[in-house]
């Protein structure tokens, strides 16, 4: 899960803090504290036909 300024500033002002959410960024922005940032998904190419007909040859002329 990613936490950054925002996420942090919700959780404090849940446990009844008083924060504004640029002074938690400054604050982390200090501390070098940085948040986790996900990844985006990529799409990865399928295999190219050829490619799946050359496994198929290899396997049947394995046997």
């Amino acid at each position: 899960m990613a936490y950054g300024y925002r996420r942090i500033t919700l959780e404090l002002r849940a446990r009844g803090h008083v924060v504004n959410h640029k002074r938690v960024a400054r604050i982390m922005r200090e501390h070098e504290v940085y948040g986790h940032h996900r990844r985006r998904f990529k799409p990865r190419p399928a295999l190219k036909s050829t490619s799946l007909s050359f496994l198929i040859t290899i396997r049947t002329h394995s046997n």
